[in-house]
């Protein structure tokens, strides 16, 4: 049986809903200032099982969120890729803001239990390891020093220095016989 066939436009004014179900589930319908699909109950599922590509785009077509069978799912911000997900993981294009808090609400937690954890708790800034050894590889030069580099702490050079300072004056470098401390 075919059912009901309309051909032309259904149109509904304002505030009427088209409703689907036996407890009016889901409803969709324009309220004078949104467009509204509203589920009562379950989940809203879109599904485009003859196409590779879900998209949501907004006014004047901007992408928004696209979805690929078997694959990425994108978010875009002003029609630009922001998040996409991949078969290893979710790459970040620009900046990322993270609020103030302690590790576990807002901060970056890496490993299994965030045995590393980076975070800013309105005060102070932490890198905190909480299992085993931190290490702090470079294939050259690593520089401790005040924002923007304008007064060096310490510098740890590969094949060569480590140099300590004091008020971003040299006090104390190592070197190949052994040290030298300056006064």
């Amino acid at each position: 049986s075919t059912g009901f066939m309309i051909n032309g436009n259904l149109t509904l004014v304002d505030n009427n809903k088209a409703v689907f179900g036996t407890g009016s589930d889901l409803q969709i319908y324009h309220d004078g200032t949104n467009n509204q699909i509203t589920s009562t109950n379950g989940d809203i599922v879109i599904q485009s099982p003859g196409g590779n590509w879900t998209y949501i785009k907004v006014a004047g077509g901007e992408q928004s969120v696209t979805a690929k069978a078997n694959g990425s799912v994108e978010l875009y911000y002003d029609n630009a890729k922001k998040v996409h997900t991949h078969s290893t993981g979710a790459t970040i294009t620009g900046y990322l803001h993270l609020g103030d808090g302690s590790p576990s609400t807002s901060g970056i937690g890496i490993g299994n239990s965030d045995d590393l954890q980076i975070y800013h708790d309105g005060n102070h800034s932490y890198l905190a390891n909480t299992t085993g050894n931190l290490y702090i590889t470079d294939d050259g030069y690593i520089e401790l020093s005040s924002a923007n580099g304008g007064e060096k702490y310490g510098t740890f050079i590969k094949d060569g220095a480590v140099e300590l300072y004091y008020d971003n004056s040299l006090k104390m470098e190592t070197k190949s016989y052994g040290g030298r401390l300056r006064g």
